[in-house]
C-alpha cells in the first residue's frame, strides 16, 4: 500500500469552510450544561455591525462563496445584539448566496413575531433551544439572577409566532444523564409542537454512568423509529425531522486521526478568530489558540501550530469509536485542564450504547444527501445521455475514468432492456471511498425506479 503523503499546511491546506460568528459574551440564562464559560454578567463585549462585516471581508478573501458550507451566529445570547444579528445575517445571504446554511443560535426567551419573520426573510437555520415540556427543559436551563421557568418563557414566545412560524423553524434539545430518560417523549413533544426539525444533541463532555447508558440504548430505539417513520426514500435529500448532529459521517471518522485542515473558524466578541466555538466560549485561557483577528486577519503561522497540535494529538491517540466531534473535546478538555483521555473513553462508551442502535439510518440518510449533492451524479431522474437500444446483462464499472463516466455507463444497462442487470463495480486504490458508495447506492435506487432487479459485486481490488 502507497504510503500517504505529508498532509498539507496553510496556505494549502483548505481553508475552513466554517465560521461561526459569537456576536455577544453577555446571556440572560445560566444553563447548566452551556459550554459558554466566559459569560459577562457586567461588562459585556460584543461584535458591532460593522465588525461583523469585516470578518465577512477577511474570510470570502480566503475562501470563495461557492466553498462555503457554514455560517454560524451564535452567543451568548445573539439576540442581545440584535442590530449586528439581522444586518449580519441578510449581509451573510447576499454575499453568500442560497446555498450554504446559515445559522442563527437563540435561547428563545427573547424571540418574538418581528425578530422571527425578518430572520426568516433571509432563510436561516433558525435554531430554538428547548429540550422538551417543562421539566426537562428546566432540569438543565434557569435564569440567571433570578428565578422564573425557561421553559414558561420560551413556550409564550412560541405560541405568539403560531404554527406557521414555528414550523420553519428548528429545536435544539440537548440531553444529559439526569433526563435522557425522557428523550423521546422530549422529541416527540417538540415535533407534535409543529417544530421543522428537531436536532437532538447530549452532553457528550459529562460523565455517563451504566444505567444512563442503559437508558440511552432503550431510548435511541425509540428515537429510531421516529427517526427512519419520517424518512423519504426517493431522490434528492433527505427532509429529516430529526438530527443528530453531534454523530458525524464515518468517512470524516477516518479522517480525524490526521486532519487534513481545520474544519471550523469562530470569530469571538473580542474581535479574535479561533479555531473553534467552544474555544471562543471561553475566558483568557483561550488566547493561546488565537488564530488570528479582524484587525490583523488570520495568522496562518498560528493555524499551522494548532493543526500541528491536533494532528499530534490524534496521530498518537487513535478514536475509532468516538462518532462525535473529537476536536471540541479535545480543546475543552485542554482549556480545563481535563484529561482528554478520559472524556474520550467515556464518550466512546456513550456512542457505543447510541450509535448501534441510530447509526445506520444515519448512514443512509448521509449517503442519500451526498448523492443527492454529487456533481458526478446529478439528477437521478434524468435519462441517459444517449438511450440504449440495447444493453449488456453484465457490466464492470470502474470509477477511474470518474464516477460521472462510471454513471453514464450503469444508465446505459439499467435503461437498456431485460430485467435483470449484474453490476461489478471497481475502484483504484485512491479513489475517494465514499465515490464507490454512491456509485452502487445510485445504480440501486435507479433500478427500483426503473422496476428492475440487480445484483451488485465490488471487485475485489476496491475498497
Amino acid at each position: 500500500m502507497k504510503k500517504n503523503p505529508a498532509l498539507p499546511l496553510y496556505p494549502r491546506a483548505e481553508f475552513p469552510r466554517e465560521l461561526d460568528v459569537c456576536l455577544t459574551d453577555a446571556c440572560n440564562l445560566d444553563c447548566r450544561y452551556c459550554y459558554f464559560t466566559a459569560k459577562a454578567r457586567t461588562a459585556p463585549s460584543s461584535l458591532s455591525p460593522a465588525q461583523v462585516e469585516r470578518a465577512l471581508d477577511l474570510y470570502l478573501e480566503r475562501l470563495p462563496a461557492r466553498r462555503v458550507q457554514k455560517f454560524s451566529f451564535s452567543g451568548g445570547e445573539p439576540l442581545l445584539r440584535w442590530d449586528s444579528l439581522i444586518s449580519g445575517v441578510a449581509s451573510a445571504r447576499r454575499r453568500l448566496g442560497p446555498r450554504p446554511n446559515i445559522e442563527v443560535f437563540t435561547n428563545g426567551t427573547l424571540l418574538d413575531r418581528r425578530k422571527a419573520e425578518a430572520l426568516l426573510a433571509h432563510d436561516p437555520e433558525l435554531v430554538i433551544s428547548l429540550d422538551g415540556p417543562r421539566a426537562v427543559c428546566d432540569a438543565g436551563r434557569r435564569f440567571y439572577g433570578r428565578g422564573g421557568s425557561v421553559f414558561d418563557a420560551v413556550d409564550r414566545n412560541l405560541r405568539a409566532l403560531g404554527r406557521g412560524l414555528v414550523s420553519r423553524c428548528f429545536a435544539g434539545s440537548t440531553f444529559s444523564a439526569a433526563t435522557v430518560s425522557r428523550m423521546r417523549e422530549s422529541v416527540e413533544y417538540l415535533l407534535e409542537r409543529g417544530f421543522k426539525c428537531v436536532i437532538v444533541d447530549l452532553d457528550v463532555l459529562a460523565r455517563w454512568d451504566r444505567r444512563a447508558l442503559d437508558v440511552l440504548r432503550r431510548q435511541a430505539e425509540g428515537l429510531k423509529k421516529l427517526y427512519s417513520s419520517s424518512m423519504n426514500l426517493g431522490f434528492g435529500e433527505v427532509q429529516q425531522r430529526l438530527r443528530f448532529d453531534f454523530l458525524i459521517s464515518r468517512e470524516e471518522l477516518r479522517q480525524v486521526a490526521r486532519p487534513a485542515g481545520l474544519r471550523e473558524l469562530s470569530l469571538a466578541p473580542d474581535g479574535k478568530f479561533y479555531p473553534s466555538g467552544l474555544v471562543s466560549g471561553r475566558g483568557a485561557e483561550k488566547a493561546r489558540y488565537a488564530v488570528g483577528s479582524l484587525a490583523e486577519g488570520f495568522d496562518t503561522d498560528r493555524m499551522n501550530a494548532v493543526l500541528g497540535e491536533l494532528r499530534g494529538y490524534f496521530g498518537r491517540h487513535a478514536r475509532s469509536g468516538y462518532n462525535g466531534c473529537p476536536t471540541h473535546v479535545y480543546f475543552a478538555c485542554r482549556l480545563e485542564g481535563r484529561s482528554a483521555e478520559e472524556v474520550f473513553d467515556s464518550g466512546e462508551r456513550l456512542f457505543g450504547a447510541l450509535d448501534p442502535v441510530v447509526g445506520p439510518v444515519i448512514d443512509f440518510e448521509l449517503l442519500q444527501n451526498s448523492l443527492a449533492s454529487a456533481k458526478d451524479l446529478g439528477d437521478f431522474d434524468h435519462p441517459p445521455r444517449l438511450a440504449p437500444a440495447a444493453g449488456p446483462a453484465e457490466l464492470r464499472l470502474s470509477l477511474s475514468p470518474g464516477a460521472g463516466r462510471a454513471r453514464d455507463a450503469a444508465d446505459a444497462a439499467l435503461y437498456s432492456p431485460g430485467p435483470c442487470k449484474r453490476l461489478e463495480l471497481a475502484a483504484a486504490e485512491n479513489d475517494p471511498p465514499d465515490a464507490l458508495r454512491r456509485l452502487a447506492a445510485y445504480s440501486l435506487m435507479k433500478a427500483r425506479l426503473l422496476g428492475k432487479k440487480v445484483r451488485l459485486a465490488v471487485a475485489a481490488g476496491a475498497d
